[in-house]
Formats: C-alpha cells, sequence, structure tokens
C-alpha cells in the first residue's frame, strides 16, 4: 500500500498521470471483482468480462483524441525545461505568439529589479516599438492623462484560484485598486453588476481595511461593470473582463 500511495502521489503531478491512474484504478477493481467474486451469477461475470474487453478499446480511443486536439493540456508547467513552457503555449494559442514582451522603463522604480535582462537579452523576433509622429503622441498622451484623472486612479482588478465550490472552476476576488496604491478611503459605495446570469442584481462591494470588493465563485468569464460613487457625490462607471487566462498556470503550480 505504501508504494502504490507513492506510485498514485507520482502520477498526479500533472493531468496525464490522473488519467492513467485513473485506468489503472478501474481496471484493477474490475479485474480484482471478477478474480474473488465466487458469488457472482453468470450474468453479471459477462456484463464484467464485457467491460474488461470493451473499456481499454474505449480507453485508447479517446486516449487517441485527446493526443491529437489536445495534447498540450496533458503536461503541468513543471514537466517543461526552462522555456519549453512558453513556447508550448504559443503553440497552443498562436494569437499571442506575436505579442511582445512589455518591460519597465529604466527610468521607473522596477531598475534595481535584478531578473530585468540586459539590452542584448531582448527577444530578437520582437518587433521594434513604433515611433508615432509629435502630435498622435501628445494625444496618446493626453488620453491616457485623462483616463486617471476621470477614474481618479482607481481601476477594478481579480485574483482567481482554482474553486473548491462543486460546479464552479473558480474562486475570484474583484477589488478596486487604487494607482500606485494610494489609499481609497474617500469611495463610499461600489456597486458591482455581472449581467443576466447574475440575475441581474447589484452587488454592492464590502470594505475590508482598504479594500473594496466581493469574492465569488464562477464557471466562465465575465463583465465585470461597477458604479463607484466618492464622498463628494461623483460617481463614475469601471469595467473589467473576469478571465481566467492564468487559471491552468495557477493550477499546475498547485499541483506541484
Amino acid at each position: 500500500m505504501n508504494r502504490f500511495g507513492e506510485t498514485a502521489r507520482g502520477l498526479a503531478q500533472n493531468p496525464l498521470g490522473i488519467i492513467a491512474l485513473f485506468i489503472v484504478l478501474v481496471y484493477g477493481f474490475a479485474s480484482l471483482v471478477v478474480g474473488i467474486g465466487a458469488n457472482l451469477d453468470p450474468t453479471s461475470t459477462i456484463v464484467l468480462v464485457w467491460f474488461m474487453v470493451l473499456f481499454p478499446v474505449l480507453v485508447l480511443g479517446v486516449f487517441a483524441w485527446l493526443v491529437s486536439r489536445h495534447h498540450w493540456k496533458l503536461y503541468s508547467p513543471r514537466d517543461y525545461g526552462k522555456g519549453e513552457f512558453m513556447q508550448a503555449v504559443q503553440q497552443a494559442r498562436p494569437d499571442l505568439k506575436n505579442f511582445p514582451a512589455v518591460r519597465s522603463s529604466p527610468t521607473t522604480q522596477h531598475e534595481s529589479f535584478s531578473t530585468r535582462p540586459a539590452p542584448s537579452e531582448q527577444p530578437s523576433e520582437a518587433p521594434s516599438p513604433e515611433t508615432p509622429n509629435p502630435a498622435a503622441l501628445a494625444e496618446r498622451i493626453k488620453e491616457r492623462e485623462y483616463l486617471y484623472e476621470h477614474f481618479r486612479g482607481v481601476f477594478i482588478v481579480h485574483v482567481l484560484a482554482p474553486s473548491e465550490s462543486e460546479g464552479q472552476d473558480y474562486d475570484v476576488f474583484i477589488y478596486l485598486k487604487r494607482h500606485r496604491d494610494e489609499p481609497i478611503s474617500d469611495i463610499t459605495k461600489a456597486e458591482f453588476f455581472f449581467g443576466r446570469h447574475w440575475g441581474d442584481r447589484i452587488y454592492e462591494g464590502q470594505r475590508e481595511g482598504d479594500v473594496i470588493g466581493l469574492r465569488l465563485s464562477a464557471y466562465g468569464p465575465f463583465l465585470c461593470t461597477c458604479l463607484v460613487t466618492f464622498e463628494d457625490g461623483e460617481q463614475v462607471s469601471l469595467y473589467r473582463y473576469i478571465d481566467f487566462e492564468m487559471g491552468e498556470v495557477i493550477a499546475g503550480i498547485a499541483l506541484r
């Protein structure tokens, strides 16, 4: 039993291992029942024998389909070598392949971050940033400053983790955050709205210290809007798409 437990823990490191463990358990239990089931009637024995004959064929068909259509989902990030995981993600999601890496400017507070690559280490295939003409650049700067000012530096952010609730994929914490982590004590109310799948209800955010937000469980991504009311009576409407893009990465790390 100790050896079996160690083998089970070893297999349960990625989806492929979990599938293998499930197959071994199902086939093992069926064989055990046939082997020691002295009181089985002929009909039950025939059913079990046919199950043992057809089960491997079914597994082979499903496994062939998984390997041909969803092979990148059979491994966890730890099964890949250095740099191989992101290559696999790019192969599975070619629409993300051409997105250049965005790094902090050397003049920001992250200048001393030791893992920031030197200029010679920048990906050679990444496109060079386009330099807009002065008029267009001025408009982009003006737009960005307007958004900061209009929203008073407050934005919706979210974090997620695999859900512990039955039928749900992720537990999500949605909350308001001000730029540069400045306090949000001037916010008196935050009303979140998620649409018809949530009963078209308005959920008022709860304040926890200097954070206003709410926790929920969801089985799919959705659009979140929030009407924020400030002490002076002004209101702004924020929105954010609550995506699950980091979900598989988080799940892979949790299996380590």
